[in-house]
């Protein structure tokens, strides 16, 4: 009997799920918005379901059908919004002095008390903030969503969105708008706020629409006008505006004329939340992080390795040199860093054996000596030994006699320092610091 249906379906040009599901891989799809209309009771009354598809390419279908699996195969792999009966939510506003979600959560059930038809915990409550610091809620019966995304998960639509079809009509700030679906009459108030009444017959005016702007007089909030849309041939803007005191004016297009391009609010949030979407995300992100978790497993390993290789080689070179300087100078107690204190001990005993080291006051004056006689016009004014460096005080004819004076001392092996250079009348008085070049 299911292969039989099954054929009927492709017989009539209507894909299956099965089908569906490849068709984004063999691009068979356009992509685009898919926007579906929930009736009434759905999915166990079984009434039709409207639905409108738009393209990347500006190309628009829409229509009405009894199954999900009638969808043309233009729609397959289009993001899916779905609106839902309006008369299944409560959409209303509260005031919570607080921003934290989880005891918005908690408040409001208390908060929304007067206004609930049912037990809360038998309740979903799904908000978003408005601009004037207070919260857009919108409250569903669990059951109800737990209806909808269950068939539209048989049906393996992705659905990235539910929200009341009051919301559908475009909204324009200071109107209300309203969209004729079927005789139903969709009421948009403000941005989040919104209603449903039956347009009879005669097409005079609701008496819940009317009730509804008087309430707004009331409260000083009553819209410059109305837009409506999809209505024409069944209401006369004329009298209407006569009856309600407002501009009427019809918009074009009908129900699907200008969908949102968001969500008003959406009503899929936290248990009802697109977890799937995020669970199929990082499944597919799964190898890369596999293989990133190899490569730094791999990459650490070899640090490892390397790092415990260099390790082992510092222990080595320090024990060789801690037995050199115990075998060298026995006589040390304390040794901590072996380099240097081999090196002081070397010019302690070269000292006391009288030959001059490389730093030696002495050592440094043979080797500046020569690039000060060489230096014409240049007169020595001082000369000060410390921490194995010379400071030389002298004056010059100009800055590139300086320049050319450290030239010829670092000629002699020495590293050299301009601590200063100032003019002084014709002359340039000039402080050096000189030291070994081996000691730099």
């Amino acid at each position: 009997m299911l292969k039989a249906e099954r054929k009927n379906r492709l017989a009539a040009g209507a894909p299956d799920a099965g089908a569906r599901r490849f068709m984004p891989r063999l691009g068979l799809v356009g992509g685009g918005v898919l926007s579906l209309r929930l009736p009434e009771g759905w999915p166990e009354s079984g009434l039709p379901l409207a639905w409108h598809w738009q393209g990347l390419g500006g190309q628009a279908l829409e229509g009405a059908v009894e199954r999900l699996s009638e969808l043309p195969p233009q729609v397959a792999g289009a993001a899916v919004r779905a609106w839902t009966p309006p008369a299944d939510t409560l959409l209303t506003q509260a005031r919570i002095p607080t921003r934290a979600r989880a005891k918005i959560l908690q408040a409001l059930p208390y908060a929304l008390e007067e206004q609930l038809l049912g037990e809360p915990e038998t309740l979903h409550f799904a908000f978003r903030p408005r601009p004037d610091g207070s919260l857009a809620v919108a409250v569903t019966a669990k059951e109800r969503l737990t209806a909808w995304t269950g068939a539209l998960k048989a049906a393996e639509l992705d659905v990235e969105s539910l929200c009341p079809a009051s919301l559908l009509p475009a909204w324009e700030a200071g109107r209300w708008s309203l969209a004729l679906d079927g005789d139903q009459l969709l009421v948009r108030t403000d941005e989040t706020g919104g209603f449903v009444c039956l347009l009879g017959d005669g097409g005079e005016v609701p008496a819940e629409l009317a009730l509804a702007i008087e309430e707004a007089r009331g409260r000083e909030a009553a819209p410059g006008g109305l837009r409506v849309a999809g209505a024409a041939g069944r209401i006369d803007t004329a009298a209407w505006a006569q009856t309600l005191g407002l501009p009427v004016e019809p918009a074009e297009g009908g129900l699907w004329g200008d969908v949102p391009a968001v969500a008003p609010i959406n009503l899929l949030q936290r248990e009802f939340g697109p977890s799937a979407k995020s669970r199929q995300a990082l499944y597919r992100l799964r190898p890369a992080a596999i293989m990133l978790g190899i490569w730094l497993l791999v990459g650490l390993g070899f640090n490892g390795w390397d790092w415990w290789q260099l390790s082992r080689q510092h222990q080595a070179q320090r024990a060789e040199m801690l037995a050199l300087f115990q075998r060298s100078f026995p006589e040390a107690r304390a040794v901590v860093d072996p380099a240097l204190q081999m090196e002081r001990n070397l010019a302690t005993l070269q000292a006391k054996s009288g030959r001059g080291g490389p730093d030696d006051m002495l050592s440094l004056l043979a080797r500046v000596a020569p690039a000060l006689g060489a230096q014409a016009g240049a007169t020595l004014r001082g000369l000060q030994y410390g921490e194995a460096s010379l400071t030389v005080d002298i004056q010059l004819k100009d800055y590139q006699g300086v320049e050319t004076l450290k030239n010829g001392l670092a000629a002699q092996g020495l590293k050299v320092e301009v601590l200063s250079a100032s003019q002084r009348g014709e002359q340039v008085e000039a402080r050096l610091r000189v030291k070994s070049e081996k000691r730099a």
